[in-house]
């Protein structure tokens, strides 16, 4: 395989953030399963305001954001190849771009929920795949 492109996680692969879920679903009374899902099954009125939480609650969580200590040493080896890097996530594209700014992360592209179907769905590989100009089998996610 020619990787000419890796597209990393953010939460929890790049960064080492305080992701505490259980007091966003209590907030918003989502009992189990998937947060974005279930947001999505309410009405528009009740899905903004619930979004508008989950903006509140990631704004909460960029403080106490740590970049991985190994992820340096990645970025450096990927640019000294040529090989484009992106940010694939189901935070929000702001929530991303906040981490990464505070990190000091450069990536090509950052791709969050709110800019297509969020993962597990595979748009917003192929999104990337269109945004760095390199096929979808030439790209790697980590």
């Amino acid at each position: 395989m020619n990787v000419r492109a890796v597209a990393f996680d953010l939460d929890g692969t790049i960064a080492k953030t305080s992701v505490r879920f259980a007091p966003y679903r209590e907030r918003i009374g989502c009992d189990g399963g998937d947060v974005l899902s279930y947001i999505e099954k309410c009405d528009a009125a009740l899905r903004k305001r619930m979004y508008a939480v989950l903006d509140e609650y990631e704004r909460s969580i960029e403080e106490d954001c740590v970049l991985d200590e190994d992820f340096p040493r990645v970025m450096t080896f990927l640019s000294e190849r040529n090989i484009k890097t992106g940010i694939v996530t189901r935070s929000s594209h702001r929530h991303a771009v906040a981490v990464t700014q505070k990190l000091g992360i450069s990536a090509d592209a950052i791709i969050g929920r709110d800019d297509t179907a969020p993962k597990p769905s595979g748009k917003p590989l192929i999104l990337l795949s269109k945004m760095l100009g390199i096929p979808p089998q030439h790209m790697l996610f980590v």
